[in-house]
C-alpha cells in the first residue's frame, strides 16, 4: 500500500515507485493542471492553501497531529484553490499576513478564518492565557501591556495562583487608564 504525500493510500506497483516513474497517487497530475488553470501555483497564497491542506489532510505532515489529528478540517468550498483565493483576496489578504482560525478548535472555513499579523496570531494559540477583567476578555500579555505590568512576572504568578492573581494583584492598576 502506497501512502501519498496528499494523504491518499493506494495500491501501486512498488518498482514504479522505486524507479521514480510514479511519484504520487495521481494528485500531482491534477495539481499541475490546476497550476496552469488558475495561474496561482507559484504564489504565496497558493503555498498557504497547500500548507493548510497538508496540515489537515496529510498524516505524514509534521504538523498533522496539531490539525488533522485533532479533527481540524477544511470546508468543502476550499477544496479547490480558486474559491479559497477569491475569499482571501476579498477578506483582507496581504503578503505580510498569515491565515488564522479564530476558534483554535474550529475548522478552516470563511466564518472561522481571518488574516492576522504574526503578533496577533501568536496571541491566538491553544496555550494562550486569557483573562476576563470587568467583562473584557484579552490575552494576559495584552493586559500586561495595558496595565504596564511585566509579563514574565504576571505569567509566573498566574502559573502559581491562577485567576486569583489578576483579580487581587492587578486591581490597583485597573482604574489608572
Amino acid at each position: 500500500m502506497f501512502s501519498c504525500d496528499c494523504g491518499v493510500q493506494k495500491e501501486l506497483i512498488a518498482s514504479d515507485i522505486l524507479k521514480g516513474s510514479t511519484k504520487s497517487c495521481g494528485c500531482l497530475r491534477h495539481e499541475n493542471s490546476c497550476i496552469s488553470k488558475h495561474r496561482g501555483g507559484k504564489t504565496r497564497l497558493y503555498s498557504i492553501w497547500k500548507g493548510m491542506r497538508s496540515r489537515c489532510m496529510n498524516e505524514n505532515d509534521k504538523d498533522y497531529k496539531n490539525y488533522g489529528g485533532r479533527g481540524i478540517k477544511i470546508c468543502e468550498e476550499w477544496s479547490e484553490f480558486v474559491p479559497f483565493r477569491d475569499w482571501a483576496l476579498n477578506n483582507g489578504y496581504q503578503n505580510n499576513l498569515t491565515i488564522d482560525r479564530t476558534n483554535n478548535n474550529g475548522n478552516y472555513e470563511p466564518s472561522n478564518t481571518a488574516w492576522k499579523n504574526l503578533t496577533e496570531q501568536a496571541r491566538n494559540r491553544r496555550n494562550t492565557v486569557w483573562y476576563d477583567i470587568e467583562g473584557v476578555n484579552k490575552p494576559l500579555i495584552e493586559w500586561c501591556q495595558i496595565l504596564n505590568v511585566k509579563y514574565t512576572t504576571a505569567f509566573e504568578r498566574h502559573r502559581r495562583t491562577g485567576v486569583y492573581f489578576l483579580q487581587q494583584e492587578l486591581q490597583p492598576y485597573l482604574g489608572r487608564s
